[in-house]
């Protein structure tokens, strides 16, 4: 048994904007037997936050903020979860 690839997907917010809407419709058609995905809101929490955690996909590191320092976040939640792709 292949041990499943861990994607981060980063997105600026949460809102109903197109980016946050496909990301959404991409999470919930992904094979989740071959992909464990994760989502880091730069932004913090937003309209489909609730949409994908209904998917088992929590977002544990979206914060609320200015989107100050959005490369070291990424950097930080990739290192936690031993991302193999972003």
């Amino acid at each position: 048994m292949h041990r499943r690839a861990k994607i981060l997907h980063v997105i600026t917010g949460l809102g109903t904007g197109g980016a946050e809407l496909m990301l959404a419709s991409l999470l919930e058609q992904a094979d989740r037997g071959r992909f464990e995905p994760s989502v880091l809101s730069l932004m913090g929490p937003g309209d489909l936050t609730r949409r994908i955690e209904a998917l088992g996909i929590p977002l544990p590191y979206a914060r609320s903020g200015s989107g100050d320092g959005e490369s070291q976040r990424a950097d930080e939640a990739r290192e936690r979860l031993q991302i193999d792709c972003a």
